[in-house]
C-alpha cells in the first residue's frame, strides 16, 4: 500500500485514490458532475506522460489528437486502468503509476526505463458507455397546444457543443452570418421591397433564436 508521496520536481503531495494503488491529484474538478467514469467507459483524453524527474516521454497533445480506449478493460496498463475511474468530463488529473502497475522491470522503448515510475497529465476530453441512452433534458411552454410525434416534419433551432462544453454549432449562428451577408448585399436597395424582406427575416429569425435559447 502506498502512503501519501512528495515528489520535488512537481511539488506536490500524491496520495492514493481510495480502494486504488495509485497516488493521484485532482487538478481540476468540473461542477457540475452528473457522471463519473466507470469500468466499460469508452473514453477520449489529452495526457502528458514523464519520469519522476520530469522527463516527457510521450504526449497526445504532440500528435493533436485524443487517446481514445475502453477503461477498465486492460486495454492500457494496469494504472492507467485504475486512475482513469471515477473521473468526470473535464476533469484534470495528475496520476503517478508504480512500475509494478505500468512497464516493471524491464520498461518499454528506449524512454521508459526499468523500475520507472510514471506521471500522467490527463485532462478529460469525453466519455460514455455503450449502454448509455439519449438523455433529454425539456422545458415546455405553459401552454403546450400540438405535441410533435412521428412522421413529423419538424423546425427548430440549436445549439451543439461537446461534452466538455466545446462549441459545435448553431442555427443561431448561422442565421447571424447569413444576415450579415444579406444586409451587405442590399445596401444598395434601401427603401425596396427586398431590402424590407430582408430586414423582416433577419428580425424575425434572430429573436426566434433568443427564444429558443
Amino acid at each position: 500500500q502506498y502512503l501519501c508521496m512528495q515528489n520535488k520536481h512537481y511539488n506536490l503531495q500524491l496520495c492514493p485514490l481510495t480502494g486504488s494503488d495509485i497516488p493521484a491529484q485532482v487538478e481540476s474538478l468540473p461542477d457540475p458532475c452528473p457522471r463519473k467514469s466507470e469500468v466499460g467507459d469508452f473514453m477520449r483524453y489529452h495526457y502528458n506522460g514523464s519520469l519522476l524527474d520530469g522527463t516527457l516521454f510521450d504526449s497526445s497533445y504532440s500528435r493533436n489528437s485524443t487517446y481514445d480506449t475502453y477503461i477498465g478493460k486492460g486495454y492500457v496498463i494496469a494504472g492507467m486502468d485504475q486512475g482513469l475511474l471515477g473521473v468526470c468530463v473535464g476533469e484534470r488529473r495528475r496520476i503517478v503509476i508504480p512500475p509494478h502497475l505500468a512497464y516493471g522491470e524491464e520498461g518499454t522503448g528506449t524512454k521508459i526505463p526499468g523500475s520507472a515510475v510514471l506521471v500522467f497529465d490527463v485532462h478529460i476530453i469525453d466519455f460514455h458507455n455503450p449502454s448509455d441512452t439519449v438523455e433529454i433534458t425539456s422545458v415546455k411552454p405553459e401552454k403546450c397546444g400540438k405535441i410533435a410525434k412521428r412522421g413529423d416534419f419538424v423546425k427548430y433551432h440549436y445549439n451543439a457543443t461537446l461534452m466538455d462544453g466545446t462549441f459545435i454549432g448553431s442555427t443561431c449562428v448561422a442565421i447571424i452570418h447569413l444576415c450579415i451577408v444579406l444586409f451587405w448585399q442590399a445596401s444598395n436597395l434601401k427603401g425596396t421591397y427586398d431590402a424590407a424582406k430582408i430586414t423582416l427575416f433577419c428580425v424575425f429569425g434572430v429573436m426566434q433564436c433568443v427564444y429558443a435559447v
